[in-house]
């Protein structure tokens, strides 16, 4: 699962994001935020460690993954393209 992690980048769409970890995650949550932002949260597995990776959304590109401390949305900021 890292190797896979350590080709993420940062403005991935999800189709792009299932391609390197494949379609086994859950949607942990979903919601728009008070700037009208719509932000996703999936969670991946690892199947060997029982790891549990998330992967953040913002407004459909990728904007953070990483192991949770909690699953809760932090303040997602985009670089600027």
């Amino acid at each position: 699962m890292s190797k896979r992690l350590n080709r993420l980048e940062l403005g991935m769409k999800p189709a792009q994001a299932k391609k390197i970890l494949g379609d086994d995650y859950v949607v942990k949550a979903s919601r728009t935020d008070a700037n009208g932002a719509t932000l996703q949260l999936w969670e991946y597995r690892d199947k060997k460690t029982e790891e549990a990776y998330s992967i953040y959304f913002k407004d459909g590109f990728l904007a953070q993954w990483g192991i949770p401390a909690r699953q809760d949305f932090p303040e997602l900021n985009l670089p600027k393209r």
